[in-house]
Order: structure tokens, then C-alpha cells, then sequence
């Protein structure tokens, strides 16, 4: 089903594999493996970055005939980079591969300073807001421990929304000792969770520090108003709430 099949590759990577659209790939990382497998070609190479790749990747390749390079999980250990380490490693082999000049340098400084909108994205919001489309438990615990690692000054106020078939408990699990104010709010979407549902299957107490919005501007009003000059505003799940805060706060040139 993957898009990546409308053309014919040089070279193929497979980053990470995680639980998510579930109805889609299936209901075990074996299953979502073999899916993602289905890039595969016969002859052509195609890089594993995941840290525990099912056996299913393996089986895939031998009956396809198509050559494993599976990165060993301690390779470059040191890189500091925006986004996932993994995703990097896997570019840097590819850069190889494909015969793209790249000192180690280079690299380096292309992983510490490349940046994807809606990934770790900081927004010029009413305090430090940080912006990051996670809403699948994998993604969430990333997420989780870049927050941890920043020890905020402040409160974290945390604007969530999420599509009812994604796993919401297990996506905010990771939270629960790091955010002070949870926000939930509508996506004004078919496939979204209402609000009151994501309290219920949240895992965290429906207190004073658990707020719902119908909209995603009515949530950002309320945040505005709550929030202090040293606070950070978390914005994350599916990709709707991220869009919603990026219209609010990307400076419109």
C-alpha cells in the first residue's frame, strides 16, 4: 500500500518501525514490517534503520531477493541532530550508496541544524511553544524525553487533539509527570476524537488541570490567557492541532 511503490528505486530505506494505522498495516510491528517491506526490490539495497527489526523485514528480503543493510544501533552514537538520530544514520549510509561527496563534517552540521515543520518546530507563540506532530506512542516517548531533557523553567501546558483510532492512552502515558495543564481539544473533523473521549481514555484525572475545547482557536484563546511569561506550550498529535498552531503562529511575510 505504500506510496513509495509509484516508482521504480535506486535504493530503498525503511527508518523505524511502530504501532500505528493499525487497520491499514496491521496489529503487531511483525505484521506493519512485512507492509513496510513491501518497497522492497529484487537486487536493489535497502537499509534498515530500526533498532529491533521484526523478522518479518528478513523474510520479506530473502523472498524478493533484495539485499539487507541493517545499521548496528550504536553507529554514531554522539550525533546531535533536530530530528530522529535513526532517520539520520540511514541518510548518511545512503549518501554512500548513491555516491553523494559528504564529509563527516558536513554531515554533522546538515543533522545538528536541519529542521522539518511540524517536527520539533518552535513557534513564536504567547511563551516558548513547541510544536510536534507525535501521535503514535513511539513518536510520543521521542517527543517525551526531548522535553525532559530541556528541564522547562516554567509550567507545560499541553494543547492535545487526535484522530479516535489512534492510541491515545499510550500516547500521553509518556507525559504524565512532565505536563502541568493538560488543553484537549476538537479537530472539527469526522475522525476525531471528541474531547470528553480523549479525557476518558487519557489515563489523567478530569481535574482543574484538565481543560476541553471544542476548536482549536478556542483552546489557543484560553491557553493565551493562562499562561506565563517563562511557561512552554507543547502542541501535538494528529496533524490538524500542529496545522492549527502554525496558522495561528508563523509570521505571515
Amino acid at each position: 500500500l505504500d506510496a513509495m511503490n509509484l516508482v521504480q528505486p535506486d535504493l530503498t530505506i525503511i527508518t523505524s518501525i511502530a504501532m500505528d494505522h493499525e487497520a491499514w498495516l496491521g496489529q503487531s510491528r511483525e505484521a506493519i514490517a512485512r507492509e513496510k517491506a513491501g518497497i522492497m526490490r529484487t537486487g536493489i539495497t535497502c537499509i534498515i534503520a530500526d533498532r529491533q527489526p521484526p523478522d518479518s523485514i528478513s523474510e520479506v528480503a530473502e523472498q524478493t531477493g533484495a539485499v539487507l543493510d541493517i545499521l548496528a544501533p550504536d553507529d554514531m552514537p554522539d550525533l546531535v541532530s533536530q530530528l530522529p538520530i535513526d532517520s539520520y544514520r540511514a541518510a548518511r549510509r545512503a549518501s554512500d550508496y548513491l555516491g553523494i561527496a559528504l564529509s563527516e563534517r558536513d554531515f554533522r552540521q546538515l543533522a545538528a541544524s536541519t529542521t522539518l515543520v511540524g517536527r520539533r518546530s518552535w513557534l513564536p507563540g504567547p511563551c516558548r511553544t513547541l510544536a510536534d506532530v507525535a501521535h503514535n506512542p513511539a513518536a510520543a516517548a521521542a517527543l517525551a524525553n526531548h522535553l525532559a531533557a530541556m528541564r522547562p523553567e516554567g509550567k507545560v501546558h499541553a494543547l492535545f487533539g487526535a484522530y479516535a483510532d489512534k492510541d491515545i492512552e499510550g500516547v500521553l502515558a509518556p507525559f504524565h509527570d512532565l505536563v502541568n495543564t493538560w488543553h484537549f481539544t476538537g479537530l472539527e473533523e469526522a475522525r476525531a476524537a471528541a474531547p470528553g473521549e480523549i479525557v476518558r481514555r487519557s489515563g489523567i484525572a478530569a481535574d482543574e488541570l484538565v481543560h476541553t475545547y471544542a476548536k482549536i482557536n478556542v483552546a489557543l484563546d484560553a491557553i493565551e490567557r493562562a499562561v506565563g511569561e517563562n511557561d512552554l506550550l507543547l502542541v501535538f498529535g494528529s496533524f490538524p492541532v500542529v496545522a492549527g498552531a502554525l496558522q495561528r503562529y508563523t509570521p505571515r511575510g
